[in-house]
C-alpha cells in the first residue's frame, strides 16, 4: 500500500500540471485594415469633388457635384463622416453617411470589424429612400443583411462585396483597385430594383447599373 500512494499523487501531479499549462489557441486577429482613415480613401470625398457619368443607354452626360462634407465626432462620440451630392442633370440629390456607432462583426470575417455606409436618395419634391448598402473593409464574399418592401409585403435581401482586386479604364487613368458590390433590393432607389456598384480607391464610384440606368464614369476630379 505505501508504495500506491506516491504513483498515486504523481499521476494526479501531472494531471494538474497539464490541466495547468494547457495553452489556448491564440485569438484571431483581423487580417484587414479597417481603420476609418482606411475607409475615407474608398468612401469620404470632400466638397468640390465631381464626376461626370454617361448614360450608357441614352448618352446623356449628367455630372455629380459634391456641395456639402463634414467629418469627425458625433455629439455622442462616434467617428463619422457624411457628404452630400447633386445631379446636374436631374437634380436628384445623393448623400453618404458613416457613424461607427452602425459598425457590426464581419458576416464572412468574425474576427473584423466591419463599418455601415448608408447611400440615400432625394430628388425634388421629395425622399426616396436609403439603405446601408456598402461595408468596409472590402472582404470578397462578405455581405449585410437588408430588408425591402416589395408588393406589399418585406422581403430580406444581400448586399454583397462581390469581387476586389479588379482594374477599370477612366479616361486616361487605369484603376487597379475596384470592388463590385451586388444589391438585391436597393432602397435607395425608386422601386428597391437589383443594382451593381463598382467602386475605385481613391475616386469614388465608376459604375452603377440598374435595371433602367446604366452610369459610367467618364471624367472626375476628387477632394479627399
Amino acid at each position: 500500500m505505501k508504495s500506491k500512494l506516491p504513483i498515486s499523487l504523481l499521476c494526479l501531479f501531472t494531471l494538474l500540471f497539464l490541466v495547468c499549462c494547457k495553452h489556448e489557441p491564440p485569438p484571431k486577429v483581423c487580417q484587414y485594415d479597417s481603420s476609418v482613415e482606411e475607409m475615407k480613401k474608398w468612401y469620404y470625398f470632400k466638397t468640390g469633388t465631381w464626376w461626370v457619368y454617361q448614360e450608357q443607354n441614352t448618352g446623356l452626360l449628367d455630372t455629380i457635384t459634391v456641395y456639402y462634407d463634414w467629418e469627425g465626432l458625433s455629439q455622442s462620440g462616434y467617428d463619422g463622416f457624411e457628404w452630400f451630392s447633386i445631379s446636374s442633370l436631374t437634380g436628384i440629390d445623393y448623400r453618404y453617411r458613416f457613424n461607427s456607432s452602425y459598425s457590426i462583426h464581419c458576416l464572412s470575417e468574425r474576427e473584423c470589424t466591419c463599418h455601415k455606409v448608408n447611400r440615400s436618395k432625394a430628388q425634388p419634391g421629395g425622399f426616396v429612400g436609403d439603405e446601408w448598402l456598402f461595408l468596409f473593409p472590402l472582404i470578397e464574399g462578405n455581405y449585410n443583411n437588408i430588408d425591402a418592401y416589395v408588393g406589399g409585403e418585406w422581403i430580406g435581401g444581400k448586399t454583397t462585396c462581390v469581387e476586389t482586386n479588379l482594374s477599370a479604364v477612366v479616361g486616361n487613368d487605369t484603376l487597379v483597385n475596384v470592388v463590385r458590390w451586388n444589391v438585391d433590393y436597393d432602397a435607395s432607389m425608386e422601386g428597391y430594383p437589383p443594382s451593381t456598384y463598382y467602386l475605385a480607391e481613391n475616386v469614388g464610384f465608376i459604375k452603377m447599373e440598374y435595371p433602367s440606368l446604366n452610369l459610367k464614369l467618364i471624367d472626375y476630379y476628387v477632394e479627399q
